[in-house]
């Protein structure tokens, strides 16, 4: 019977979370430094890209997740070459509560380019968890930085009017 307002709107909007100390990033490669992919220092694989690598998130606590995004470092190409990114080639996003059983993809794509948004249907999760699916090209490694978990309401924003 009335239009929404701008308020709840932007309450049924998914909300980027702040990682904090409490979070703990690990990885199949070069774990000791997953926790730079939250920040601009930038985590790399530090190997070529491979299917089965892996990038894992773990939170103190469940949240409703709808989306990942982070960036990755582009390194110049040489003598002409066009520029590599070192966004994963292509992946799969699996979630679980307790960071031993996960669940089938909620997510399955390609990135390409500086920036990668990953979106799905709503899930609650405390543990996420991005699988490279595709090879590289034998040297370019696997990079993150920047990388923000978006916090969605369990409802929308209330209900038709």
């Amino acid at each position: 019977n009335s239009m929404w307002t701008v308020e709840e709107l932007l309450r049924g909007l998914p909300r980027p979370r702040i990682p904090d100390a409490a979070w703990r990033a690990t990885a199949s490669h070069n774990s000791a430094t997953a926790a730079a992919a939250f920040d601009f220092t930038r985590w790399s694989s530090g190997a070529p890209q491979q299917p089965g690598m892996w990038f894992q998130i773990e939170m103190p606590e469940s949240l409703n997740v709808s989306e990942l995004q982070f960036d990755s470092q582009v390194i110049a190409g040489a003598k002409g070459e066009p520029p590599t990114p070192t966004a994963p080639r292509g992946y799969r996003v699996a979630v679980s509560d307790d960071g031993k059983t996960w669940s089938e993809p909620v997510a399955e794509g390609r990135a390409e380019g500086r920036t990668t948004t990953i979106t799905f249907a709503l899930v609650r999760a405390k543990a996420l968890r991005i699988t490279q699916t595709a090879d590289g090209d034998d040297t370019t490694p696997s990079s993150m930085e920047r990388l923000r978990i978006y916090e969605a309401p369990s409802a929308p924003a209330g209900a038709l009017k």
